[in-house]
């Protein structure tokens, strides 16, 4: 079951509530634009690739997620999952305890904006770009905390993003890359304190 289920729609506003314990929590299939989901508590969603909030699809472009607090409690795969989805605003949200990101664009997902979020104590990543999506940009986020992810961002297959002025720290790894992800800029970040690697670099 999902909490709550969006399917062509415009102008519509998602405030204030508790999603808890569906297999998906929050699901907006396009052609959608113009929902605005704020202050939301999504927590805990359990199904498999279960999202607290789940953008999918191309036409799902020009939407605001601000002030949630996505708390997967480990059981939760991803925070926010946009799938195609662009120009999307994700600003002032608390992604954490989610079993593998806090946020994972993939496919086409471009131009999305992911600005001053925290993120901490997820399974894998904090925010994941993976696929062939372009103009994304991961801007004054702060990843780290006691219990961090793997990695504070991972980019494989994406191109031409910017990741500026973030601070990444007490991760296992700084930012990765797998070597498809290419011609990126990585701008007036703060790497301190990881485990491992501040910047790590895979090929394959």
């Amino acid at each position: 079951l999902t909490g709550i289920l969006v399917t062509n729609g415009w102008n519509i506003i998602i405030r204030s509530i508790l999603v808890r314990n569906f297999y998906q929590g929050i699901v907006v299939y396009g052609p959608t634009t113009n929902i605005m989901v704020k202050g939301n508590q999504l927590v805990g969603n359990t199904g498999v690739n279960s999202a607290g909030l789940q953008i999918n699809g191309i036409g799902v472009d020009n939407n605001l997620i601000f002030s949630n607090t996505f708390d997967g409690q480990m059981t939760q795969n991803f925070g926010l999952w946009i799938i195609d989805g662009d120009r999307n605003s994700v600003s002032n949200n608390r992604f954490l305890n989610n079993s593998q990101d806090g946020i994972r664009l993939m496919n086409t997902a471009a131009s999305n904006r992911i600005v001053g979020n925290t993120f901490s104590s997820n399974g894998v990543n904090g925010t994941y770009l993976f696929g062939t999506g372009v103009g994304n940009r991961v801007t004054s986020n702060d990843f780290g905390g006691p219990f961090s992810q793997d990695y504070g961002i991972f980019l494989q297959g994406a191109t031409r993003n910017v990741i500026s002025n973030n601070r990444i720290s007490k991760n296992g790894n700084g930012i990765g890359f797998w070597s498809s992800a290419a011609t990126n800029r990585i701008v007036n970040n703060r790497i301190e304190s990881n485990d491992y690697a501040g910047i790590q670099w895979w090929s394959g």
